[in-house]
């Protein structure tokens, strides 16, 4: 089996340091490998999202661009060579990431191709960046059905009708998935001897939600029914406003979900899994915004709000849980982003008492250290994690690349070319690590 653990970490690397072409070219090297790998192919649809929103152009020339991959795609057509047809339209994404008909003809190859996988990503990124098109999330919910989840079947129907609520077929796949977790159900308590030990059919009816890992739609609705008929009795129950809560995403209803949230929020009764909720549910919105906009004022502003959003929120978890490193680990990145780099090296000292995140925090404190100005702490804090850092793989390599760059930044040209040779010999590939100690020899 082939194992590409170590091609998802450099991808996810590349993109966060906003490298999308070598994170793209990452992710197509990976899928040459296994076509229908979920984490690689939402991996790669990922970072074309991010690239699209950094990328304009026009078109006419994104298209001219793209002729070489359209050829192919043409000759892959004429033989009927679906995975052929789909490796062409994932070459124009990567020349043109925004362009919708070419992410529309990719989900219809993969799908003809077999990679139901694949394809199932593919329809939901069409469907996060069309707004008012519920065919591609419809799409995906028959595939996910196909695949065996239920709940996300449905979830992707709930969104298929936000979008279009006259969809005739995504409201008859809804019902169908509904009636298939009726049967079952029903199927299950005639054959399960245990369930006439129990009286008390709300018990049971308790102990079913609870146990059952896939949630129809009735089922959903019922218990919804059943937490509204609790909370007409004691309407300030936390902990039922935020069962609520999550059983209103599930059914698609976000704003109904945040508003129950913020409200136990202001006082302070969400606790710590429903401030998390509420930040989940904040990001995930303002993110698919964000891939609507496509470019210009409305776009800058909601990247800036979102980046906003994700400090308030991981500064409200570090609130609730002030003694958890990773969600400290957490703020100083959004706290980074932002540009606070003073507050986010506290927070990255802070996470790095705890044994399991230093060589982690040191990276990025060696990072917020050098977007300070501050080279010299930054060369320690490298060489510092380079000593708890395994002697290989890409972490390692990425750190000593990271090094070499500042050293040369520094014109300590003699050091530099030490370290890039130390990567060049576990990994001549590795970047442009080659094509940098070729220039370092020869200005020496």
């Amino acid at each position: 089996m082939v194992d590409i653990s170590r091609h998802l970490e450099k991808a996810r690397e590349a993109e966060k340091k906003k490298n999308f072409p070598f994170a793209i070219q990452l992710y197509h090297q990976m899928l040459a490998m296994k076509p229908d790998d979920e984490e690689a192919r939402r991996g790669l649809h990922t970072t074309l999202e991010s690239y699209g929103r950094y990328r304009s152009g026009n078109l006419f020339l994104s298209f001219l661009s793209t002729l070489g991959p359209r050829i192919s795609i043409f000759f892959a057509r004429l033989g009927k060579n679906h995975p052929g047809q789909a490796r062409g339209w994932e070459k124009v994404l990567a020349a043109a990431p925004n362009d919708r008909g070419a992410l529309r003809a990719l989900s219809h190859a993969l799908e003809r191709a077999g990679y139901l996988r694949s394809a199932q990503v593919a329809w939901e990124h069409l469907g996060r960046v069309t707004g008012d098109d519920g065919e591609p999330w419809r799409r995906a919910g028959d595939l996910r059905h196909r695949l065996g989840d239920r709940e996300g079947a449905l979830e992707a129907y709930e969104k298929a009708l936000a979008a279009n609520p006259r969809d005739q077929e995504a409201l008859r796949s809804r019902k169908n998935l509904a009636a298939e977790g009726a049967l079952e159900r029903s199927s299950f308590r005639s054959a399960s001897s245990s369930r006439e030990l129990i009286k008390d059919e709300d018990k049971a009816k308790e102990l079913e939600r609870s146990q059952r890992l896939v949630h129809s739609a009735d089922s959903l609705d019922d218990e919804l029914a059943s937490l509204e008929d609790k909370l007409a009795e004691k309407p300030e129950d936390a902990g039922l406003l935020l069962r609520k809560s999550q059983v209103l995403r599930k059914l698609g209803r976000r704003e109904e979900a945040l508003e129950l949230l913020a409200g136990l929020r202001d006082r302070n009764e969400a606790g710590f899994e429903g401030l998390r909720l509420l930040g989940d549910l904040r990001i995930e919105g303002l993110e698919e915004k964000l891939a609507r906009a496509g470019e210009g004022e409305e776009s800058r502003r909601l990247a800036g709000e979102l980046k906003d959003v994700r400090e308030e929120v991981a500064r409200d978890l570090v609130n609730a849980h002030p003694t958890d490193a990773r969600l400290r680990l957490r703020l100083g990145e959004a706290l980074q982003e932002s540009g606070r780099l003073d507050e986010a090296i506290a927070e990255f000292q802070n996470a790095g008492k705890d044994p399991r995140f230093r060589s982690e925090t040191t990276i990025k404190l060696a990072r917020a250290f050098r977007a300070k100005g501050l080279a010299d702490l930054a060369l320690s804090q490298y060489r510092k994690a380079l000593e708890w850092l395994e002697g290989s793989g890409d972490r390692h390599r990425e750190t000593l690349y990271e090094l070499g760059d500042l050293l040369e930044e520094k014109g300590e040209k003699a050091e530099a070319l030490q370290v890039f040779s130390r990567i060049y010999e576990a990994d001549i590939t590795f970047k442009d690590v080659s094509a940098r100690i070729d220039r370092l020899r020869g200005e020496g």
